[in-house]
């Protein structure tokens, strides 16, 4: 009679247990059954059948938990999250799926004023009205399309990859990327021209970065670092119609640790090697104004280039409200057919300052400078905004072996509204201190030429 109340209530157990927590239930059960048995508390007939009933119960709890978690993971990737975050995104609870989608338009207007007829003419533009989707897909795999609406064609395609970062080789994510994007070569390139401090970047970049290119690159970071290599053809737009499209190699290092709550310190390094299309290659640049209709420094057409070099140095600094960065880049090629090899280079050291006590952001794991965001949003009830005031002083050669590209040392200074993290108003004042040589419009030399300018604009990005 004792044995059969033991299996009895055994089974009684064994039939009432809750579904969720029948696995590890039953599981114990089996651990009980057989210490029963073991202790002689129910005979040989009855142990049998509570270890089959058991062993059923654990089937049948393993398939409703399988189902319970399969539904359960259903629910949550149909539920959708919406963000206006740095533009419209929408994502699946599990964030195995999300699409962004924004953008940025900047309205600019430029004054010049001449100096012995260099040909610079007033004007307006919009300098860039972009609009971009990207997102994720299944949890690792990236992409992106941004098109600017200023260029038309292919010309104004920017953005156009997909990437994958499902990989991590000794513990460090590592980024695979094919496309058309920006090759890792400049702090102030890759920086969003959302959140450089000056209306347009330094000649030395316009000079020198090679931008966006058709490229597969790979990359990977730490906390403080970034390195980035990447092997690329030319230009979306470019037509490989006459020859061999050029290609080259750009690679990336950066180190970028905080050595306080408001001290951050940027060190970058970048290289690459350069085979034009054809042979033929040309520097060229503008007066730190994007409505400048035409270059003051230009090399023409170098022919006879076998190949060409790249070198980039990277310094940034952050101490608070005060902010100060530096680059230096310089290009030696190598030509063929009895001509001389040639060095250009140039350099340039911005400084900026809030006076509403923000700081630049600085991002790491990127190498490069983020969204600056007031302490308070501009409104009616007392809030300014952010104001930064920033200068800057240029230096780019391109006279070197016969070629006279020309030599210029350029000064500006500007001033910054942030009203909220997403709308900026921006007056830049930009003076050419020197320039020597170069070609104008009308293939005259600009010797001595040293007009200067102002310029403004609005910009909003979502």
């Amino acid at each position: 009679m004792k044995k059969q109340i033991i299996a009895t209530t055994v089974s009684l157990i064994l039939g009432g247990t809750l579904p969720q927590t029948a696995l590890a239930e039953n599981n114990t059960m089996l651990m009980l059954i057989d210490a029963l048995y073991k202790s002689g508390s129910i005979n040989p007939e009855a142990y049998e059948a509570l270890r089959k009933s058991a062993k059923t119960d654990i089937e049948m709890a393993k398939v409703d938990l399988e189902k319970q978690k399969l539904e359960k993971e259903k629910a949550s990737a149909s539920e959708l999250e919406f963000s206006t975050k740095d533009g419209l995104k929408v994502q699946t609870k599990d964030k195995k799926f999300i699409f962004q989608f924004g953008g940025r338009l900047m309205a600019d207007a430029a004054f010049f004023n001449n100096d012995k007829g260099s040909g610079l003419n007033d004007g307006t533009e919009f300098r860039r009205a972009r609009f971009y989707a990207k997102g994720t897909l299944y949890n690792d795999w990236l992409y992106k399309l941004q098109y600017d609406f200023t260029g038309s064609g292919t010309s104004g395609i920017r953005d156009a990859y997909i990437k994958y970062t499902g990989l991590k080789p000794w513990g460090m994510p590592l980024k695979i990327t094919a496309g058309n994007f920006k090759q890792s070569f400049g702090l102030s390139e890759l920086t969003s021209s959302r959140f450089i401090p000056m209306m347009e970047r330094s000649m030395v970049i316009e000079a020198f970065a090679p931008s966006r290119k058709m490229a597969f690159g790979l990359g990977t970071h730490g906390n403080d670092w970034t390195a980035n290599i990447s092997a690329h053809g030319d230009s979306v737009s470019t037509l490989n119609t006459t020859a061999d499209e050029g290609r080259g190699t750009i690679a990336r290092v950066t180190y970028g640790p905080k050595l306080s709550e408001s001290t951050q310190i940027h060190l970058g390094l970048a290289g690459g090697y350069e085979v034009p299309q054809n042979n033929k290659v040309q520097f060229k640049s503008r007066p730190e104004a994007h409505l400048a209709n035409h270059r003051l420094l230009d090399t023409g057409t170098i022919s006879n280039v076998d190949n060409y070099t790249l070198f980039g140095a990277e310094a940034a600094v952050i101490f608070g409200p005060f902010s100060l960065q530096s680059e230096y880049m310089r290009a030696d090629l190598t030509r063929d057919g009895g001509n001389k090899d040639a060095t250009f280079d140039g350099y340039y050291a911005t400084a900026s300052y809030f006076l509403t006590g923000e700081s630049r952001k600085y991002i790491a794991k990127k190498g490069v400078f983020g969204r600056v965001k007031p302490n308070r949003n501009f409104d009616l009830k007392g809030g300014w905004g952010a104001w930064e005031l920033a200068t800057r002083f240029s230096n780019l050669d391109l006279n070197d072996s016969g070629i006279n590209g020309g030599e210029i040392d350029t000064f500006s200074a500007g001033i910054n509204w942030y009203a909220n993290p997403h709308v900026r108003f921006m007056a830049n004042y930009v003076n050419v201190l020197n320039l020597d040589g170069g070609l104008n419009l009308d293939g005259k030399n600009n010797d001595a030429q040293e007009p200067d300018l102002v310029e403004f604009r609005a910009q909003l990005d979502f």
